[in-house]
């Protein structure tokens, strides 16, 4: 079932189905056994397995011959092989890249139902010919109008294509990776779907089924059914989480889609009314970060191992002043409500990775920095995708110097730290640019009451979890930050500045978040404990999976 490397299966994005999960979708899709069936990446065979498995408890007595699929790669040829024999492939199974495919290569054209795990590779990491033959399936397919998004990965274009290998009526089950709950193409794709199916189920699922293939990602079923190729007027679309196999198969199996499982969120299904009521109102009284500035990643370094070192590399390079430049390379380096020159030399102090190899040119022969810029391989530099970027492949600083740093891996809450040492930082943190307009002072507020338990379920709500749990905020999710500021709350924010800068200091974060809520609470007679036992549930509920 696993014949490729780590290295192999993140090319192909192939990551396969343990039959306990492929069965539970396969039962709840095949429903006659008389109905035909397409996999359009069938990799390990898994899916092809269940699915002969629930044919022929149907009733179905030679249940290959309703079986379809594709795949580009020799290894699921292989699979499919050794597993069905050579006599199911001809004019059935097409080795071939699903995007080149029309529905008339197939021995039918149209399927009863049309499923599996479609690849998971990024439109960054694409071949330039998988990108042209995604932009041709956009291009020609009926269902869309124009993009569907500057980021979209493969297995969107893959749901897009298989539109048009369904039958009217026609069922779909897919197993995704949670950009799907998330992503601004996934919106698209997602919409797309709620126009052409009357019936759609996103289930999160907490049970991670992908580790033994070496990745930690989040799986998300997409269970869609009563397709139709023209626009219907109806669709009802439910959410919902799982924490196993046997929670997924009672909500597939559940026909009735509840008005509350029909919000846009899972997380808001987790939390309970007066939650939601007292953060809506809030909501109404708050701006976005995006709102008053911009937030964009640090800077690429291409090789932060390389780039980035600390005084005592330093000093054992023998580099001079000029080789080198002050940089913030992570977050949690980063002490109090702004970072001073005073702070950042502290942390070389503390032999902290805090300087960035840098250098204007490489005059000498034989200069230190030259000798240790050599050690980064002519190979690496050729093979490097950022490298080849920059004017002189030595000098990654971009030059833009943010006015605050945002944390983007977070656990406790994100946090603002107001940039006034004027250095960069790395892309392990994000840049924001302020407003013109927007005074020091307004910053400094806005920076302290990012810390209220408000601020930090909203970014609860709108970041998504990672890895081993950790919450992770892209741009596009700090932009959509809440913050309650407002001319009246400048003075008050400003009155608890010091004892705020201290606690963070001292690394007391949450002493530092409830003494803003003790403030705010006072201004909008809002009890804020609510809003610190919601983020401990949307927690508890990210460390579970």
């Amino acid at each position: 079932m696993s014949p490729h490397c780590a290295i192999k299966k993140r090319e192909l994005g192939a990551y396969y189905t343990p039959p306990e999960l492929s069965q539970i979708l396969v039962d709840w899709a095949i429903r006659s056994p008389t109905e035909t069936i397409l996999e359009p990446s069938f990799g390990g065979c898994g899916f092809l397995e269940s699915c002969k498995t629930r044919l022929e408890i149907l009733g179905q007595k030679k249940p290959l011959t309703k079986l379809f699929g594709a795949d580009i790669d020799d290894k699921a040829f292989e699979h499919l092989n050794n597993i069905f024999g050579p006599s199911i492939i001809s004019q059935k199974f097409i080795k071939n890249d699903f995007m080149s495919i029309a529905n008339n290569e197939f021995k039918i054209n149209k399927f009863d139902v049309v499923l599996g795990n479609p690849p998971y590779v990024s439109l960054h990491n694409m071949t330039i010919q998988q990108r042209k033959k995604c932009f041709e399936v956009l291009k020609r397919s009926p269902f869309v109008s124009g993009n569907i998004g500057t980021n979209a990965s493969l297995w969107g274009f893959f749901l897009i294509h298989s539109l048009s290998f369904s039958k009217d009526g026609g069922r779909m089950v897919w197993v995704l990776p949670s950009s799907l709950l998330h992503a601004k193409y996934a919106k698209v794709i997602l919409d797309i779907y709620k126009k052409h199916f009357s019936s759609l189920k996103i289930v999160k699922l907490n049970q991670r089924f992908f580790k033994e293939e070496g990745t930690e990602e989040v799986s998300v079923i997409l269970a869609a059914e009563g397709f139709s190729k023209e626009p219907i007027d109806e669709n009802v679309t439910g959410i919902y989480v799982a924490k196993d196999t046997n929670t997924l198969n009672e909500i597939l199996e559940s026909k009735v889609i509840n008005e509350q499982d029909q919000v846009s969120n899972h997380k808001v299904k987790l939390l309970n009314e007066k939650v939601l009521t007292n953060y809506n109102f809030l909501s109404s009284k708050s701006l976005a970060l995006g709102d008053i500035s911009r937030v964009v990643i640090g800077m690429v370094t291409g090789a932060n191992g390389k780039f980035i070192i600390n005084q005592s590399s330093f000093d054992e390079l023998e580099l001079s002043d000029d080789d080198v430049r002050p940089i913030v390379s992570k977050f949690h380096h980063l002490s109090g409500l702004t970072h001073t020159k005073a702070r950042h030399n502290k942390m070389l102090s503390a032999d902290k990775r805090c300087l960035l190899i840098c250098p204007p040119n490489l005059d000498g022969k034989s200069t230190p920095i030259r000798r240790y810029l050599a050690t980064v391989e002519r190979s690496n530099r050729k093979n490097n995708r950022t490298f080849p970027k920059r004017p002189l492949w030595y000098f990654p600083d971009d030059g833009r110097f943010p006015d605050a740093f945002l944390s983007y891996m977070i656990d406790s809450g994100p946090r603002l730290v107001l940039n006034t040492a004027k250095i960069n930082c790395t892309n392990t943190i994000h840049r924001v640019f302020f407003n013109k307009g927007i005074s020091f002072r307004a910053k400094k507020a806005i920076a302290i009451s990012m810390l209220s338990s408000f601020t930090r379920l909203s970014a609860e709500l709108c970041g998504r979890s990672y890895g081993s749990g950790v919450l992770k905020l892209e741009p596009s999710a700090g932009k959509e930050l809440k913050i309650i500021f407002s001319e009246n709350l400048l003075l008050p924010l400003l009155s608890i500045n010091h004892e705020v800068d201290d606690l963070l200091c001292n690394g007391n974060v949450d002493a530092a978040s409830k003494l803003v809520d003790e403030l705010l609470s006072l201004h909008f007679d809002e009890d804020f404990e609510y809003f610190r036992n919601a983020i401990n549930i949307l927690k508890k509920d990210r460390y579970e999976s």
